[in-house]
């Protein structure tokens, strides 16, 4: 029985990891890509240097701050202080706005619409 806990509890810390590391590869690449974009669209608008390289991380400071703000009022077991969600919220407005704002400044990319649409598509050659 010991032998046979000792796989179980083995098998479910190394899946734990597995989890963990995925979830924080997908972070990683998602904040990248959300700084890249800010940071586009701040140096756009005319931002240079270290300005235009830091701006991108208020909004991602914003939503740290309060998400943190949230777990710690949850393991505290104590309510949620209105400030913290109305300041998540606004970050995440934040940054799905400079994300959209730099992708429309690049215009529409329809893959699908665009093979359709390219010159000799539906041609048997």
């Amino acid at each position: 029985m010991t032998d046979r806990l000792i796989r179980i509890t083995t098998a479910a810390a190394v899946a734990a990891v597995a989890a963990v590391a995925a979830v924080a590869a997908v972070a990683a690449v998602a904040a990248v890509i959300s700084h890249r974009h800010a940071y586009e669209l701040v140096s756009t608008h005319g931002e240079t240097g270290v300005t235009a390289r830091l701006v991108p991380f208020t909004v991602d400071g914003l939503i740290l701050a309060a998400t943190m703000l949230i777990l710690d009022a949850n393991r505290r077991n104590r309510p949620v202080p209105p400030r913290a969600r109305w300041c998540l919220a606004a970050g995440i407005l934040a940054t799905t706005g400079a994300n959209l704002a730099d992708g429309l400044g690049h215009g529409p990319r329809w893959c699908a619409g665009q093979r359709l649409a390219s010159p000799g598509a539906g041609r048997l050659i």
